[in-house]
């Protein structure tokens, strides 16, 4: 009822992109399937509930847990037409904005299961050679982008990469990182958004850095820089 209230509210509303059930959720997914049932089974429901009213307005979907690209068949959501489904680029324990771990650097070698996702099966022989030096690079980024375009082609839905960053504070690398990715995502035609703007002094991805307060903000010229060539064409 809540979502249908809601796109009744905005089916009106111009430049509504698309409605997002849920944000990231957060369900850690088990061998039992359950926690992906339960995603997938709201997801429905929700998408359903807003397409009655608003059937020209795309539902905005995403795989547990944080938009896993790695998991995008969990959540296909067949008879459903008009859905978009997210994916984010953001790679774990690579630069410095991991927790608890050693960072690595964009270029640099990592042992395998450092650097794939978990719930990437096909990485790292199985989690059987984990140790196994993988260096984190444009190669590495190229073939992280197919799992979700692979899900694309196959069941002929559109995604998107609704989020990805590079922290300040990462080094010079994390520059080449971006440049890289948004190259890749422009070979492949992919929509994507950066995470993120804006914020207060806690994030450390923001271009428009905040203190609190809201007053004038320091701003991330280099990242800026390389956001501008690529969205304003310069």
């Amino acid at each position: 009822d809540m979502w249908r209230t809601l796109a009744e509210r905005f089916r009106t509303v111009d430049r509504i992109a698309g409605y997002e059930p849920l944000s990231e959720p957060r369900v850690e997914p088990d061998a039992s399937g359950v926690a992906d049932d339960a995603v997938r089974n709201f997801y429905m429901r929700a998408c359903i509930a807003i397409a009655t009213v608003d059937p020209r307005t795309p539902c905005m979907v995403g795989a547990t847990r944080f938009y896993n690209k790695h998991r995008l068949d969990t959540i296909l959501l067949r008879p459903l037409s008009n859905v978009i489904y997210l994916f984010n680029a953001f790679v774990e324990n690579t630069m410095n904005w991991t927790s608890g771990s050693p960072a690595i650097p964009y270029g640099g070698l990592s042992a395998c299961c450092s650097l794939h996702s978990r719930f990437d099966s096909s990485a790292c022989c199985q989690q059987a050679c984990c140790d196994r030096a993988v260096r984190f690079d444009h190669s590495f980024l190229n073939s992280e982008l197919q799992k979700a375009l692979a899900f694309s082609r196959s069941h002929r839905v559109p995604v998107l990469c609704d989020q990805w960053g590079a922290p300040r504070g990462a080094g010079p690398s994390r520059l080449t990182f971006a440049r890289d990715l948004i190259g890749l995502f422009a070979i492949f035609n992919l929509s994507w958004a950066f995470w993120e703007w804006r914020q207060r002094s806690y994030s450390p991805f923001a271009v428009l850095h905040f203190d609190h307060g809201w007053k004038k903000p320091w701003v991330d010229e280099e990242m800026l820089e390389v956001l501008t060539v690529s969205l304003g064409g310069v």
